[in-house]
């Protein structure tokens, strides 16, 4: 079965049909509480069943392992941590310490890039923990884009 990247406007979700090209929209309301990726099964008018994927995400995320440390902002509390996926806005880690973390909190992360000399440091807010992975939205910060933005076109 063929899968295929739905595009997405702010209210329409546009689905092609691989094999005939025919374009079809629909309400992106309709999908909005499903989760950060969602996939239809589609049948189109000429036949052909195929799969749509929509990634609600703002930006790609890429998988990674990379080792570093956060810092629990109010309680100024540190722990070791392995980066699990980054994005531009974001990022999935695992924490290896036991200080309690809830969404809202706001981390401190510090993590060195494959072949990078410098650390990366970025500030964000847990957006959701489940167990001991946690994720977490970035503020801005443009001076580490650059990097972040170079291993993601990788």
């Amino acid at each position: 079965m063929d899968e295929v990247e739905v595009r997405a406007s702010e209210t329409f979700l546009t689905i092609r049909c691989p094999s005939c090209k025919k374009e079809w929209k629909r309400n992106r309301k309709r999908f909005e509480r499903i989760g950060s990726k969602y996939v239809l099964t589609c049948k189109c008018s000429c036949g052909e069943v195929f799969k749509a994927i929509h990634n609600r995400r703002r930006h790609a995320r890429k998988a990674c392992i990379f080792n570093g440390t956060y810092l629990h902002e109010s309680t100024m509390k540190r722990g070791k941590m392995s980066l699990k996926d980054v994005s531009l806005s974001g990022a999935g880690l695992k924490v290896h310490s036991d200080v309690p973390l809830r969404v809202g909190d706001v981390l401190i992360v510090q993590f060195n890039m494959e072949d990078e000399e410098d650390y990366v440091v970025k500030q964000g807010v847990i957006k959701n923990v489940r167990d001991n992975y946690v994720g977490i939205e970035f503020f801005e910060q443009a001076h580490d884009k650059e990097i972040l933005g170079s291993f993601l076109r990788e």
